[in-house]
């Protein structure tokens, strides 16, 4: 439990519990506050900056779930 490679449940829709999938615990900590199309746009994003670097393009997504905020941890 909570090493990278654990398997864990993901929220396919962040928040919503009326569906789950499986994922590597660090997959699932950095979808917690996406949807699946914001992850790979975000993981799509990184991937370019890393190899053509350049600042990351934060309209990538809309990041409609997301609802963390800096130095708080998240209300349920």
């Amino acid at each position: 439990m909570g090493r990278p490679w654990s398997l864990n449940f993901d929220h396919v829709v962040p928040h919503d519990d009326s569906r789950f999938a499986v994922a590597a615990w660090w997959v699932n900590y950095m979808k917690s506050d996406l949807a699946v199309d914001e992850l790979w746009k975000v993981v799509g994003e990184l991937d370019r900056c890393g190899r053509k670097g350049g600042e990351f393009e934060r309209d990538v997504c809309e990041f409609r779930y997301w609802r963390r905020t800096r130095g708080r941890s998240r209300k349920k």
